[in-house]
């Protein structure tokens, strides 16, 4: 299952992510930033009890398209740092 809260402020968007981030539940996270893409976006990931790869490469195609992403967690913020570091491993290629 996956939770997504919507906070909204002028041009600025915030998705607060609870649950479980897998192939079957990411499509819900994509539609959203979509229907937001015009706006800043922040992700914000609280509680999530589970991430598989290809949420992994959506998070890393949305870093790539200038979304924030943080959490609280040491879990979520040990994949976020990864997906930075190789971003900027990519950009010093």
């Amino acid at each position: 299952m996956l939770k997504i809260t919507t906070q909204k402020k002028q041009n600025k968007t915030r998705f607060v992510v609870e649950g479980k981030l897998a192939a079957s539940t990411i499509g819900t996270l994509e539609r959203c930033y979509s229907e937001a893409q015009s706006q800043q976006i922040e992700i914000e990931f609280t509680d999530i009890t589970f991430v598989d790869e290809s949420a992994k490469k959506l998070l890393k195609r949305l870093a790539i398209a200038g979304v924030t992403l943080f959490a609280h967690d040491v879990q979520m913020n040990a994949v976020i740092e990864k997906i930075q570091k190789s971003r900027k491993e990519e950009k010093e290629l």
